[in-house]
């Protein structure tokens, strides 16, 4: 099997403590079956912490959060209690892979980070232009496109700022469907619809001044993502998926969000949640003069 990754891939390293949206919050934190009973055999006292901590509906096995949505062992320094104790190794499959992400076409792999991370969206960001590699050549995303999966990326495929007012509101009102990933998601988009005509001057402001290159590197990296839906989705509308996709972070962005923030709010809400992602995805069919 071929594998394919972004060249910024092997230059992650965990933030830790020095994340400000820390995945060991906020997040439900499944624990794969091995992990749990290897968790459930250690002695006390981290032992005793974890049976106290880990809950078993029948099936799966997952950490009892904290009142405030907090990994019990996510201590007060930021740091993982497990680490300390026991180290990388200890640590159950989602904390030790997290945000990388594995998809399938064919015999190709393709891995990267997902943006919900702050520090893969801040090396996406980072970089002039968006690479891939296979650990000995590069590609483009449209010859990547085309190497794995035989089929051309549509020739129009780029990012483009919105500015017609029905295209921010079509696209506002198709996020407005998607499950919320928290009550903060539902006030944001309220508060964009509601003051709708600020929005849009807002968006107009931004569009002359915005980074268009960073515009098109997260275009493109949003539909190498769900490439692994191309043989039930066709290419044209996971193209337009990302199109649309990165005109919602737009629009956060111009309201005051910042780059990088609005890219991974739109990544933790959309990209893991199958069906959030499917939304949008049917979305725009039906509303090809909107969005």
């Amino acid at each position: 099997m071929k594998v394919y990754y972004p060249t910024f891939y092997d230059k992650f390293n965990c933030r830790a403590s020095r994340c400000a949206h820390s995945c060991c919050r906020g997040w439900e934190i499944d624990i794969d079956e091995e992990t749990a009973k290897k968790y459930l055999g250690f002695p006390p006292p981290l032992g005793e912490r974890l049976r106290d901590a880990i809950a078993f509906d029948g099936e799966t096995y997952s950490f009892r959060l904290t009142g405030d949505g907090r990994c019990p062992f996510l201590n007060g320094a930021g740091l993982c209690d497990i680490i300390a104790e026991r180290g990388k190794d200890a640590l159950c499959e989602i904390c030790r892979e997290h945000p990388r992400f594995y998809e399938f076409i064919g015999d190709s792999e393709l891995r990267g980070l997902g943006l919900s991370c702050e520090e893969a969206t801040a090396l996406l960001l980072g970089e002039k232009t968006l690479r891939f590699t296979d650990g000995e050549n590069e590609y483009d995303l449209p010859a990547l496109i085309e190497k794995v999966a035989g089929k051309r990326m549509p020739r129009k495929a780029t990012f483009s700022p919105p500015s017609h007012p029905e295209t921010l509101r079509a696209v506002l009102e198709l996020f407005s469907k998607t499950e919320p990933i928290d009550e903060m998601w539902t006030r944001e988009l309220d508060e964009l619809r509601r003051a709708f005509s600020t929005t849009v001057r807002a968006v107009r402001s931004f569009a002359p001044i915005c980074e268009r290159a960073a515009y098109e590197r997260i275009f493109q990296y949003i539909l190498y993502r769900q490439l692994d839906r191309i043989g039930e989705t066709s290419l044209p509308r996971l193209t337009r998926y990302a199109a649309v996709s990165a005109c919602f972070i737009f629009i956060l962005d111009a309201c005051g969000r910042g780059t990088a923030q609005a890219a991974r709010r739109f990544s933790e809400q959309i990209e893991y949640s199958a069906e959030n992602t499917q939304i949008i995805i049917n979305g725009i069919l039906g509303n090809t003069a909107q969005i």
